[in-house]
């Protein structure tokens, strides 16, 4: 029987990256009682279990500060294991100096493997010792796949499929993609004036023939655009319009003196021009789900605070614009397609810490450019801003040119 020793870690993917990838029957974990509390042994075996399947657990406290305690139990767990039969291995990748100063020393004693990974990179790093076999050549080799569910919920959370937005389910679709990129192209010339076209376009939802069809008149769109911010002329209305149709997100589309008609290519596409917001969250999944560096990538993402209390409709939620995870670290990404505010750098921030721990990257996308005093305080809270305003420009001409 394969037998993994560990030294209980408050971050839950230091106990558990050896077995999303080597085949383990038994996990012992050592721990301060300060830190390896009954809460946080019940959450990293629920942990286990979803990720790597149901295998023993034992937790065995050690005193803190005193190396030859330490070395003393360790050294009956182990005397106990090995009398057993069984192979153990020792992985160095979690825990306190003491502990790992007590497998160093116990090491000499009994012929136990031991490693590391790196878990920003997910490498393993084996340590050399004469005659003893690598974890590599010992073990057998699996890989269980880490989603962003299993991340969420190492921290208490969960996803809330409940709360998606109805296009979610035509993320996959060409077609939608397609247009999503399409209208990224209008969007990024100059997403300040995108923003008031799309509260324009909200507003001529008074002015429908039908759910998709829309006819105004000039006088309407004139009086309309008077409460519109960001946009002030019919011919930049007309323009944006035009546009649309050209690359057909809208359909049908007549612009003259008299007014406008034209209809929505559909449901999901009237959603997102109608939410200003919703082109620079989509065309940044798009993104990042090409690039090929993420395993695992989601728009719109709910996180529920308590995922013992799932049905509870009081429970505190946040929505992530996009979250992606990169081997073993999420990436918690904010897009805000106005101004950013300091209570979008800490929301940003909270969250980040709260469900991706000590490794978690956090990344401000911006529409406009930030200003320097919130772009100094975001440098300080360890977020990266990109500020897709100027590659919007660069690669397009102005709407007003």
């Amino acid at each position: 029987m394969n037998v993994l020793i560990e030294f209980f870690d408050e971050e839950p993917i230091e106990n558990l990256i050896t077995c999303t990838h080597f085949h383990m029957d038994k996990v012992i974990c050592f721990g301060y009682k300060p830190i390896m509390t009954l809460e946080g042994r019940g959450k990293l075996k629920r942990c286990h279990k979803a990720l790597c399947g149901d295998h023993d657990m034992e937790f065995v406290e050690v005193p803190y500060g005193d190396l030859n305690e330490i070395v003393e139990i360790m050294d009956g767990v182990l005397a106990r294991e090995y009398g057993a039969g069984n192979q153990c291995f020792f992985d160095l990748t979690g825990g306190g100096d003491l502990v790992l100063v007590a497998m160093g020393i116990l090491s000499a004693k009994y012929p136990t493997p031991m490693h590391q990974f790196n878990v920003t990179t997910g490498k393993l790093n084996v340590i050399a010792q004469k005659d003893v076999k690598s974890i590599s050549e010992l073990a057998e080799h699996h890989e269980k796949q880490l989603t962003l569910d299993h991340v969420i919920r190492f921290y208490g959370g969960r996803i809330d499929y409940n709360a998606q937005k109805d296009y979610k389910s035509h993320l996959d679709d060409k077609s939608f993609k397609n247009d999503v990129m399409n209208m990224w192209k209008v969007a990024s010339r100059d997403q300040r004036k995108w923003n008031g076209f799309s509260a324009f376009l909200r507003s001529c939802m008074n002015f429908q023939l039908t759910d998709l069809i829309v006819d105004v008149s000039a006088e309407d769109m004139k009086r309309m655009l008077k409460k519109t911010p960001g946009i002030r002329s019919l011919k930049e209305i007309n323009q944006y319009l035009t546009m649309l149709g050209n690359c057909g997100v809208l359909q049908d589309v007549k612009v003259g003196q008299d007014g406008a008609y034209f209809a929505y290519k559909d449901y999901m596409t009237k959603d997102v021009i109608h939410d200003a917001g919703c082109i620079l969250e989509l065309y940044t999944y798009y993104n990042f789900k090409d690039s090929g560096r993420y395993s695992d990538v989601r728009v719109g993402a709910h996180i529920a605070w308590d995922d013992d209390t799932w049905y509870d409709d009081d429970n505190v939620k946040n929505e992530i614009d996009v979250l992606a995870l990169e081997g073993c670290v999420p990436v918690f990404v904010s897009c805000k397609n106005g101004k950013v505010d300091q209570m979008a750098l800490y929301e940003l921030d909270t969250v980040a810490r709260r469900f991706g721990g000590k490794r978690a990257r956090k990344v401000m996308m911006t529409g406009q450019k930030m200003s320097d005093g919130y772009a100094k305080r975001a440098e300080e809270m360890n977020i990266e801003v990109q500020c897709m305003e100027k590659q919007g420009r660069s690669n397009h001409e102005s709407i007003t040119d």
